[in-house]
């Protein structure tokens, strides 16, 4: 039995390093990935480039053409590209060919490696065909997000707290 707490204790401090790791860059302060577009409208086959900031340096962003900024299926095209030390990068993406007139979103991602789960991202708006009259839009993770990390951490802390109670009795 233990072993089970000692094991569980090990693998709760590993989860909470690895989440401190990755939750602001090694010099300290706090990173918010914001990014900006131009032309912010355009045919099929604009080159758009995406300027941001406030990136993880030693982490790869994602810049991708998607059908909205909150929809998380396959990219319509995508490019991957490596922040500066401020935390700052530009790349260029381009409107694909085969997309329909209609409102799209750029987004820019960054994601931990270790599993997989993105820590931020940010998207604005790309108008493929005519452009309407439209005020700057984007928008980083949805609180839904931020809720799922803080009960992932409340529920790390409940496993410590319990395996270091069992751990008191035995």
């Amino acid at each position: 039995m233990k072993k089970l707490i000692v094991l569980s204790l090990a693998l709760a401090l590993v989860l909470t390093m690895t989440s401190l790791a990755f939750a602001a860059p090694a010099g300290g302060g706090e990173t918010t990935l914001r990014i900006t577009i131009s032309p912010r409208a355009g045919p099929t086959g604009t080159a758009i480039t995406v300027t941001g900031t406030g990136a993880h340096p030693d982490k790869p962003v994602k810049v991708s053409f998607v059908v909205s900024g909150e929809d998380w299926g396959p990219p319509l095209a995508t490019t991957d590209v490596t922040p500066n030390a401020d935390g700052t990068f530009e790349v260029t993406v381009t409107a694909p060919g085969e997309t329909a007139d209609g409102t799209y979103a750029v987004r820019a991602s960054q994601t931990n490696p270790l599993t997989g789960n993105i820590f931020h991202y940010w998207w604005n708006s790309f108008v493929v065909g005519a452009a309407p009259a439209m005020p700057p839009t984007g928008g980083e993770m949805p609180q839904s997000a931020q809720g799922t990390a803080i009960i992932g951490l409340v529920l790390l802390a409940w496993l410590l707290g319990a395996s270091l109670g069992q751990l008191a009795r035995d």
